[in-house]
């Protein structure tokens, strides 16, 4: 036997077994990588939840803690968060399973014209404050339920 020949049949069942099992390595911890993608998108999803929670709710006590008269002030103010609040709707659009519910609330609540709100208003006894903030109240209370 040449040493080619000998180092062939000493080396090469090495090679072959640690590529099968490299091969049977891999098989059984895809499934577990795949669950770990999934739960790390999970909780970003949840963080994002939240997060919009949060932002819902700050609107909400914003617009509580101030003074209802004149009604432009407090639009004035409800102008200046909806941006920054819109674009964080379309970034959670996808977390919740009522999507179309939640596009719909979202459109309401960050939309508003002052005019419109004080019809709502003169409508329902409320000042232009109280039907704004029942807008992110609704919102709010419907990203809380669960998923069915």
């Amino acid at each position: 036997m040449t040493f080619t020949e000998t180092a062939f049949w000493i080396l090469g069942p090495g090679i072959l077994g640690v590529l099968i099992g490299s091969i049977f390595g891999h098989y059984l911890t895809k499934s577990r990588d795949l669950e770990t993608r999934k739960s790390l998108l999970k909780k970003e999803a949840d963080l994002r939840r939240r997060q919009f929670q949060k932002q819902i709710l700050r609107i909400r006590y914003t617009l509580e803690r101030t003074n209802p008269e004149p009604a432009e002030r407090i639009f004035s103010k409800y102008a200046e968060m909806m941006p920054d609040f819109l674009s964080e709707a379309v970034l959670v659009y996808d977390d919740y399973p009522h999507r179309e519910g939640l596009i719909r609330l979202v459109e309401r609540a960050g939309h508003w014209r002052l005019n419109e709100a004080a019809t709502e208003g003169m409508s329902k006894t409320k000042d232009v404050r109280d039907v704004l903030r029942d807008s992110f109240v609704e919102l709010y209370d419907f990203t809380q339920k669960k998923e069915k």
